[in-house]
Order: structure tokens, then sequence, then C-alpha cells
């Protein structure tokens, strides 16, 4: 991705990320990471990377043992949060990507 393409998607970061400067560049990294893989291998990608970061989400009582009840309505809430965040800059990735057509990201 150039830095012109990196630099159109910074914007389209921000409302998620407003205090965090890399996300742009780690979106960028990742995206190398995982271009020219087929759509159901970057999906597994994204989808063991979002779980990974699920389950750090952890909650202890006041004896320090876990809570299963209150992670798994952080869970919930996180995996909500994330959907409608999703949703809200689709149609600008798609922009994004319009642009550049010649985009390695994903190839059907």
């Amino acid at each position: 991705m150039s830095k012109k393409k990196l630099n159109e998607t910074t914007a389209l970061a921000r409302p998620m990320a407003d205090d965090d400067a890399s996300l742009p560049r780690v979106t960028h990294q990742i995206m190398q990471l995982i271009a020219n893989r087929p759509p159901e291998v970057q999906g597994g990608i994204l989808a063991d990377m979002f779980a990974c970061w699920l389950a750090g989400h952890r909650f202890r009582n006041e004896a320090g043992e876990r809570n299963p009840g209150a992670e798994k309505k952080q869970r919930e809430l996180l995996i909500k949060l994330v959907c409608e965040g999703a949703r809200r800059l689709l149609p600008e990735w798609d922009r994004v990507l319009d642009k550049h057509e010649h985009s390695a990201v994903v190839k059907h």
C-alpha cells in the first residue's frame, strides 16, 4: 500500500481509536501480511486475532477468581461495538479500494 493510500485510511480509523496514532501503520502491516491469501484464510486469520483479543478481556472478583458472567457480558458488548465500527468504516474502505483497483487486499 502506498503512503497516499495509508494516509487516506488514517482518517477512516480515527473514530475507533482517537488516542492511537499507530493504528494506520499497524493496519497497513496486517494488510500486507494477509494480502494475496484466499479470502477464507484472511477471514480465519482475522477471526483468530479477534478471538485472542476478546480472550484477553478477563474479569476477576474480589477473591481474584475469574468472573465468567462478567466476561461474557463484556465480550458480547465488545463484539457488538467492533461489528458496528466495521459497518461504519466499510463504505469508506470501499471508496478507498475503488480508487485503487489494483489493491492486493483481497483477490477473488
